[in-house]
């Protein structure tokens, strides 16, 4: 996409990327904080006007004092049409990580202490309401699913396959326009991917949908 809307964790900063060539202008971004019970404890809404090829910071997240050591983080830009252009989703710690910076390697730097998010482990499950279709397109074969969490609890890091009915084998390449997504309490998306029937090797496709504390199916 070529617009992004994203957080910084060093100054906790949320920032509008705009790659277009062309301004945004009208746009509207959405910043909510879940705590690990999914409940709502920070919406904030922000007018956003950018110039093309331009980086902003368009607002800080403010300290929450109530917040547990885990908790999430949506972020999703509109349109001046009120669709939507961009989003991200995190999960995020009150405990930091520390970087290690003078043991850094060109390749990695270490870290020395880590940011706590057993509290990940905690969450409830959540079964998914789950649509999918196969159709072909030409020499492709194109897989389309509709993803309704009607639960009270965020689905984290839901998980879309595409394998064979008979091995349960996963088809592979594949190409998903999105994957390990969250699904906030009552939101749907709309997922698709495109693959070549060949790699099936003469099965027919069957979609698994899984996350961390979603339900298989």
């Amino acid at each position: 996409r070529p617009v992004h809307i994203l957080y910084h964790p060093q100054n906790d900063g949320i920032y509008v990327i705009n790659d277009r060539l062309g301004p945004l202008s009208g746009a509207k971004a959405h910043i909510r904080v879940f705590d690990l019970q999914s409940k709502e404890i920070f919406n904030e809404v922000k007018d956003v006007e950018l110039g093309p090829n331009t980086v902003s910071e368009i607002s800080r997240l403010p300290l929450i004092k109530s917040l547990a050591p885990t908790y999430f983080l949506d972020l999703k830009l509109a349109d001046n049409a009120g669709g939507l252009v961009a989003e991200n989703f995190y999960w995020l710690s009150t405990k930091k990580d520390v970087m290690n910076y003078p043991a850094t390697e060109w390749f990695v730097t270490p870290i020395k202490e880590f940011a706590d998010l057993t509290g990940l482990d905690k969450l409830p499950p959540v079964t998914l309401k789950v649509l999918s279709a196969f159709e072909q397109t030409g020499a492709e074969q194109k897989v389309r699913v509709t993803l309704q969490n009607p639960a009270d609890t965020i689905a984290f890091f839901v998980n879309l396959n595409v394998v064979g009915r008979q091995s349960g084998r996963t088809v592979l390449p594949i190409y998903w326009e999105d994957n390990c997504i969250s699904l906030l309490p009552g939101e749907s998306k709309t997922l698709s991917a495109t693959f070549s029937p060949v790699d099936l090797k003469g099965e027919e496709p069957v979609l698994r949908v899984d996350g961390w504390n979603v339900k298989a199916q």
